[in-house]
């Protein structure tokens, strides 16, 4: 390659940057589609989700506490609206993990529910 003329040995060192920038370009591609095809089932699929288990779980919250109420009350009308207060937690409670079943697309997530 010694004899070769300079505008020879630019032009090939030209083509090998413009191979190795489209090579580049191609792997950037394939990575900005997974990362948008993720973003999409994170959006789309699991933060519905992870919002009706933070329901399921503020109520549950509101179980344990009116539970804990209802053991240290002693006046009537308090103890019925504890107990209001339970019974419209456990039945949040039942519509939103109705909901999630529905969501639910993995025989794991609907053993856990």
């Amino acid at each position: 390659m010694g004899h070769t003329s300079i505008s020879r040995r630019l032009s090939i060192g030209f083509g090998v940057m413009v191979c190795l920038l489209a090579i580049i370009t191609a792997i950037s591609l394939v990575s900005m589609q997974n990362t948008q095809h993720r973003v999409t089932v994170i959006s789309d699929e699991l933060s519905p989700k992870v919002e009706l288990v933070g329901q399921m779980k503020q109520q549950v919250n509101q179980i344990a506490m009116s539970m804990r109420n209802l053991g240290i009350l002693t006046t009537p009308e308090d103890l019925e609206k504890e107990y209001k207060r339970l019974t419209s937690a456990y039945a949040s409670y039942d519509a939103v993990s109705k909901q999630f079943a529905q969501r639910a697309d993995a025989d794991a997530e609907k053993a856990l529910l």
